[in-house]
């Protein structure tokens, strides 16, 4: 049976062969003007007689940072594609594994840019021009046009937002929120993200829940001006983060799907508008024009390649990082943490990341009573103790055997007094509340998941403290005591916060500027209206910054409580106020002058 639909599907291979010749044949002819004018590159077929598997093409080696945005958009119009065949065989795990290869660049330079479209035998030549539209459709709204205008000439950008992860990002949802962001994408917006896609960034890589309620994630687009925002939230991404609506925060992972195709809508409205967006790509360093102007130095992470990009203003969104050294340093009980805790020490940032809780588990491999330290007072500091208590499979944790060692008092947030008193809470003054919304350490308290482990370990409303786990307060424990327990530990955990992660800028005469963000702790990058600082205090005329640890402390019109001596990190000050600060500085004339 199966030799006779064999042979009969020999017998009609003739008639596929050809079927498939025409359609390559119809994309040849439709793309073969916007190839030639734009740098694409047809397969350059061999044989007499050839029968494709898909229909492929090379994107421009300036624009292959976008296939990821392009592969979006054509999937929104219910057209499959795909990057046959990247990663190449050399890249795949067993061979990276089992083998060794040679430098590829040809291969390497190939794979970073080809892009695969559909070739079937059910499909016909208008299909075939219904996906060639799309095709030219979607590498417009990836921002094709915008980068052959910034070739032609000495283009100057009204700001160049640096890094398109959730913070980038959230500033043009802040922007899309007050109707700002296509003026200021006509005026000239640039985006450089390293990411193949907008959105997402590290987020991610890491093993953690949100601190964010899935109603704020959908706020970006729900009710948005902009159609193909608003619908994201019928998007299945949408749907799934609406899924955790009510919850103790949303997955990392799960709400990444949502961050890239939010990235895309919005990417696709800056270039529709005029403006730029490069992905696979980073601005290495920015210096001053003698015109008061900044070119920062772009490099594509494809091909090595580097230009310069002028723009008005800079925003630095380029996130934070947990500095091992500085970690080591870090003075706890009278002793540098470094010493007290050797090679048990774990950076934070390494355990919340896909994979750090297994890397845990391997050092307390064979340990019967396993004991662990946490030192630090923050949100990723209890995000760790989240992760140890739920693990599955469960650790081996006695009681006490895990330990939280920090500074300040834990402080859970309640949306109003009443609501705190009504739950037992009432370590709380006015000073606690935030005037305009009322809100009992709106700034300065733990949020879901957090703030459930913070209500149990703190006895709240008759709730019974997880036996596993300790509290310590530094200061209020002797030092000694502190220090015994440390050596104690297994594995000790380094949850301490995160240090800006600055761009490198110079001046017009080409002399680096040191930053307040290049101070030794968690020095804040900018001022109370997101003006980057120097090292002297000073406002580094037309930078801006926002995202984790640039420091920004809302405080007057933007509310909050007065006791708060933090920094305030939310994707929801991104997305609105402290966003929206930046954008009406970004659209004011003359707003670069000011310092």
């Amino acid at each position: 049976m199966l030799g006779l639909l064999a042979a009969e599907r020999l017998e009609a291979l003739d008639a596929v062969a050809a079927h498939r010749m025409r359609l390559d044949g119809v994309y040849r002819a439709r793309l073969g003007a916007f190839a030639a004018e734009n740098g694409f590159d047809f397969q350059h077929l061999r044989g007499s007689r050839p029968a494709l598997q898909f229909q492929s093409v090379l994107l421009p080696r300036a624009f292959a940072g976008h296939r990821r945005a392009i592969m979006t958009l054509l999937e929104a119009e219910g057209i499959g594609s795909g990057q046959y065949f990247s990663p190449h065989l050399g890249e795949q795990p067993w061979f990276r594994a089992q083998s060794m290869s040679e430098p590829l660049p040809v291969t390497e330079d190939i794979v970073a840019r080809i892009l695969s479209l559909p070739v079937t035998d059910g499909m016909t030549e208008a299909d075939v021009e219904r996906v060639c539209e799309a095709l030219i459709h979607a590498c417009a709204r990836s921002g094709l046009h915008g980068l052959g205008r910034e070739r032609r000439g000495s283009f100057v950008h009204e700001a160049l937002i640096v890094g398109g992860g959730p913070a980038g990002t959230a500033l043009l949802t802040a922007a899309s929120k007050s109707g700002a962001l296509a003026p200021l994408a006509e005026r000239g917006l640039a985006i450089v993200e390293r990411d193949p896609v907008l959105g997402r960034g590290e987020l991610g890589s890491y093993a953690i829940t949100s601190d964010s309620t899935a109603e704020t994630f959908l706020t970006a687009v729900k009710d948005s001006t902009h159609a193909d925002l608003a619908a994201l939230t019928q998007h299945p991404a949408g749907r799934e983060v609406a899924g955790y609506a009510g919850k103790l925060g949303v997955p990392l992972a799960r709400a990444t799907p949502f961050l890239e195709a939010t990235g895309a809508q919005l990417a696709a409205i800056v270039t529709g508008k005029g403006g730029v967006v490069a992905t696979r790509s980073e601005v290495v360093d920015a210096r001053q024009t003698a015109d008061g102007c900044w070119s920062a130095r772009v490099r594509n992470l494809v091909t090595g390649q580097e230009r310069s990009m002028r723009t008005r203003s800079l925003v630095i969104a380029t996130g934070g990082h947990q500095s091992s050294e500085e970690l080591r340093a870090e003075q706890v009980a009278g002793a540098a943490l470094g010493d007290l805790a050797g090679d048990r020490l774990m950076p934070g940032d390494d355990f919340l990341r896909i994979g750090g809780l297994d890397q845990l588990r391997a050092r307390v491999a064979g340990k019967r009573a396993p004991r662990i330290a946490i030192v630090g007072g923050s949100t990723s500091a209890l995000a760790a103790a989240c992760l140890l208590l739920k693990a599955a499979p469960a650790l081996p944790l006695g009681m006490g055997a895990l330990t939280l060692y920090h500074r300040r008092p834990l402080r859970p947030f309640y949306p109003s007094a009443d609501a705190a008193h009504a739950d037992g809470f009432t370590d709380f003054g006015p000073q606690d509340i935030c005037p305009l919304s009322g809100f009992v350490y709106r700034l300065g308290g733990f949020r879901l998941e957090a703030r459930e482990l913070v209500l149990r370990m703190l006895g709240i409303g008759g709730r019974a403290p997880d036996p596993r786990m300790a509290l310590r307060q530094i200061g209020e424990v002797d030092e000694a005591t502190i220090r015994a327990e440390l050596a104690q530990a297994d594995v000790v955990i380094g949850a301490l916060g995160y240090r800006p992660r600055a761009l490198p800028l110079y001046d017009a005469a080409g002399t680096r500027i040191a930053l307040a963000a290049d101070a030794l702790g968690r020095p804040r990058l900018v001022d109370q209206q997101c003006r980057v600082l120097d090292a002297d205090g000073k406002v580094v005329a037309g930078v801006y910054g926002i995202g984790l640890a640039s420091g920004h402390v809302p405080e007057g019109k933007l509310g909050g409580e007065a006791s708060f001596s933090g920094k305030a990190n939310g994707l929801w000050l991104w997305q609105n106020d402290i966003g929206q600060m930046i954008v009406e500085q970004l659209l004011q004339p003359g707003a670069r002058a000011v310092a």
